[in-house]
């Protein structure tokens, strides 16, 4: 569908007009204030409805009451009239026998939306990421979830940056207790074990004593007989005494014990401190793998969010400065790529509508110029662009409001 017939009277700067359109590229050419972006902004105060008409101020020609453009589409006619109380709109069939309930509703079916390609080339990085944002509904808050990202990024990289600190953590030492061995409770058990043969020492020098003294008295039985009955209770009693205690221990592996405890400890310390920073590490990976699942389920939710939305090219995406195409950003290409982007991008917010409006046709250069023309006739568009000056042979010439050839 495209523009068979424009009447436009007191909008913007035109006075009346009438334009025919002569296949699929219309140059409207003139000099500076003549009308020329006048019969451009006609075109989008009647089709871009609300979205144009707040943002025009003035519709009606300086010192008007009234203003109106038509737009024949062929199947569709529509019409928009402006006053000093407000604008009106009417859509009737092309061969005017309908009219249609809700005209607006009929013309947003168009998903007429306007995205001029030379201004969009123009526009820095970040504008042209939020003009494709501004006309396209992708269901995420892509500003928000960079902002989240970005967040997650430098939590993971101080994660990452604590794990590279610690280091490798050597291997635990084997063959080592798990706690430390308490040197004074080896010290006290020696000094059980000094005691308990010590009294075994000095038992049996009693015992020797006593034998001693029965041998020196046996010549003195008689007199001694109520002695030797008593020493021999007690030394039965001491005999019994020192078969209980049994023999005497050996120190010997506990000396050895109490002469390695120190390196013992040093390896238990060791051991403790290499499980610390094994597990510090252990935490940290985790923590850091945790937060790239994080990165890793945004980056998803995007290109999902991206993969769902009615995008106007295959192969666009967007990062946080700008767009891409294919994975190259739009502002690193050539200007006869840009441009012929910006035409795909434009064209495709107009599937059924194929219009296309190009401002500032004179800054494009020879080379885009051209094409932007071929385009048209490539692709079966109609592009509406402004020159200043006599334009190029079948070029609309507006002076004064008014269409002179």
């Amino acid at each position: 569908m495209k523009i068979i017939k424009l009447i436009a009277e007191d909008v913007k700067g035109l006075k009346a007009v009438e334009i025919t359109p002569d296949g699929n590229f219309v140059e409207i050419a003139g000099e500076n204030e003549a009308g020329k972006s006048s019969v451009l902004d006609a075109i989008w105060l009647v089709l871009a409805g609300r979205q144009a008409s707040s943002e025009v101020e003035a519709p009606i020609r300086k010192g008007q009451e009234k203003g109106s453009a038509t737009i024949d589409l062929g199947d569709m006619i529509a019409t928009r009239t402006w006053t000093k109380a407000g604008s009106s709109l009417k859509v009737t069939s092309g061969d005017g026998k309908q009219t249609f309930a809700s005209p607006q509703s009929v013309l947003d079916a168009l998903r007429a939306k306007f995205l001029d390609p030379g201004e969009f080339i123009a526009k820095d990085s970040k504008e042209q990421r939020q003009a494709i944002l501004d006309l396209v509904d992708i269901g995420i808050d892509l500003d928000a979830m960079a902002s989240e990202r970005a967040r997650l990024y430098d939590e993971r990289a101080s994660v990452g940056q604590q794990g590279k600190a610690i280091g490798d953590v050597p291997a635990v030492v084997a063959d080592v207790p798990e706690e430390e061995v308490s040197a004074a409770q080896i010290l006290s058990q020696m000094r059980s074990v000094e005691e308990r043969n010590r009294e075994i020492r000095d038992v049996r020098t009693q015992h020797d004593s006593a034998s001693a003294e029965i041998k020196g008295t046996v010549d003195k039985i008689t007199e001694l007989q109520a002695h030797l009955k008593t020493v021999q209770i007690q030394t039965a009693k001491i005999k019994d005494h020192v078969a209980s205690l049994g023999d005497p221990q050996d120190t010997d592996d506990l000396e050895t014990r109490l002469a390695k405890v120190e390196d013992t400890n040093r390896a238990v310390r060791e051991n403790l401190a290499v499980k610390a920073k094994s597990a510090e590490k252990d935490r940290l990976r985790g923590e850091y793998e945790a937060l790239t699942k994080k990165i890793d389920g945004l980056d998803k939710k995007k290109s999902d969010a991206i993969a769902k939305a009615d995008l106007p090219v295959e192969g666009m995406d967007f990062t946080e400065d700008g767009i891409t195409l294919d994975g190259v950003p739009f502002k690193d290409g050539s200007s006869s790529q840009k441009m012929i982007a910006a035409l795909r991008i434009a064209a495709s917010f107009n599937p059924q509508l194929r219009v296309i409006q190009v401002r500032d046709g004179s800054l494009l250069g020879k080379k885009n110029f051209q094409i932007v023309k071929d385009f048209a006739e490539e692709n079966d568009y109609q592009i509406w662009l402004e020159t200043v000056g006599e334009g190029h042979g079948s070029a609309v010439i507006i002076e004064d409001g008014q269409v002179t050839r």
